[in-house]
């Protein structure tokens, strides 16, 4: 009696142990994954769900399996497939296999090139006098991001690391200074020329660099004026610039401190 027992605990315990771990034999070439569900189903008993038309995008499959585990040779079937399926108790989902999408905030972070603290003072160049009004730009293809000085010369501002930054004031030697991390800058500029007007056309109301300034403009020295007309400066520009032009006034007389309308 006890042994007839211990016969059907062994025996039970056989049939839950393969009823676990299904082992699956396979010998297929260029097969439908219809066929290889339909050869799965008759050695485990285990049921394919998914919807109809699913599989109309499937790759054939070739396998050889001999003894191997259900999981491992589904996990073959569908190596390359755009499906992907899932073991719920007794049946197999099958579903589409999801896009992994990169994270746009990733994919921003890793596009833009990392950015590093600048600071620096700006002096002449004795190192005593702080230029206040100097312009700090990046050197990046794209970029117009830059900074001023303050009334003691100093500034700071967040460069691409690896760029260069372009230092310049009126009157000076542009600088171009590669920035490097947690090094603060002491730039000394080198006054280019006496006159800091030299390569500047002031026309009023703003000063712009000849380089860039588009309009017609003349330069007439004192001694050119006074040949023309040593007692009246203004109607001697009127010889150099036609455009320049001066209001006749009859009725201030000859007032001396009347300004002539231009």
């Amino acid at each position: 009696m006890r042994l007839t027992a211990l016969i059907l605990l062994i025996t039970c315990l056989h049939v839950s142990a393969a009823g676990w771990a299904q082992k699956v034999t396979l010998n297929e070439r260029e097969a439908s994954l219809k066929k290889i569900f339909k050869e799965i189903k008759q050695q485990t008993g285990y049921v394919f769900f998914y919807k109809a038309g699913l599989l109309d995008n499937s790759h054939p499959v070739s396998i050889v399996a001999k003894d191997e585990d259900l999981s491992k040779v589904l996990e073959e079937c569908f190596r390359g497939q755009p499906l992907s399926f899932n073991i719920v108790n007794k049946t197999i989902v099958i579903s589409p296999k999801r896009e992994v999408r990169p994270n746009p905030v990733s994919s921003l972070n890793d596009s833009t090139p990392a950015l590093i603290w600048v600071t620096g003072r700006i002096t002449d160049e004795s190192g005593k006098t702080p230029i206040a009004g100097a312009n700090v730009m990046i050197k990046v293809k794209g970029s117009p991001v830059g900074n001023v000085s303050n009334q003691d010369g100093v500034f700071n501002l967040n460069v691409p690391r690896g760029a260069s930054i372009v230092i310049s004031f009126v009157g000076y030697v542009s600088q171009e200074i590669k920035p490097k991390e947690n090094t603060p800058l002491n730039v000394k500029l080198v006054a280019g020329t006496k006159d800091p007007l030299a390569n500047m056309v002031v026309t009023g109301y703003q000063v712009i660099n000849k380089e860039s300034f588009t309009g017609n403009a003349i330069t007439v020295s004192g001694e050119e004026l006074k040949k023309v007309n040593p007692n009246n400066i203004l109607q001697s520009l009127q010889a150099f610039d036609p455009s320049f032009s001066i209001a006749t006034n009859n009725l201030q007389g000859s007032n001396p401190n009347v300004l002539p309308s231009i």
